[in-house]
């Protein structure tokens, strides 16, 4: 199964990575508050997570099915877990205004688990990109590949971080339960 909309998915990234930067620095300059801030980030997040999921379905809403949809809710359940901690760290004051942007921007690459998520369909994976289970919190350009029955996790990029160099050496290829 090739990847439709690389360029597409990569460029939304990068898109609300600037998007979340401005926030942190809205936080930063007392612009916002921290509830302001969390509602906002939780509303961009939304957005990317929902842009991501129609690139992988194909470019259009309607090619979402109400499933697609269901599964897009517990992806951003999670998102707003980490979120929550997030901001109970800014609250307590343990980070500083250039660790809040820098963290902030990492949350562009979460959008990956929703577009791979849609990509590989009801496949039982260990992990997809973007979920949080690697150091690199998916901002690298790994992606699963689906050849001859049997999944490939590819890295994209040559700065992937050891977890993602790991899955290559050990998930290629995988072959995924039944559903």
């Amino acid at each position: 199964m090739p990847d439709p909309n690389p360029d597409m998915r990569d460029g939304m990234a990068g898109m609300f990575q600037y998007v979340f930067r401005d926030l942190a620095n809205d936080l930063a300059s007392g612009r916002i508050t921290v509830g302001d801030w969390q509602v906002s980030m939780r509303d961009e997040l939304r957005s990317l997570h929902a842009l991501e999921l129609i690139a992988a379905a194909g470019g259009s809403r309607s090619d979402v099915s109400p499933d697609d949809w269901l599964r897009l809710g517990n992806v951003l359940k999670q998102q707003y877990g980490y979120l929550e901690d997030f901001a109970r760290e800014i609250v307590d004051g343990n980070l500083s205004a250039a660790q809040i942007g820098a963290r902030a921007e990492l949350y562009a690459g979460s959008g990956k688990q929703s577009y791979w998520n849609q990509m590989t369909g009801e496949a039982d994976l260990p992990a997809q990109p973007g979920d949080g289970s690697t150091v690199c919190k998916g901002n690298c350009g790994c992606g699963w590949q689906f050849i001859d029955g049997k999944w490939y996790w590819v890295r994209g990029k040559t700065d992937s971080c050891e977890d993602c160099i790991w899955r290559e050496d050990n998930w290629n290829p995988y072959i995924a339960e039944a559903a």
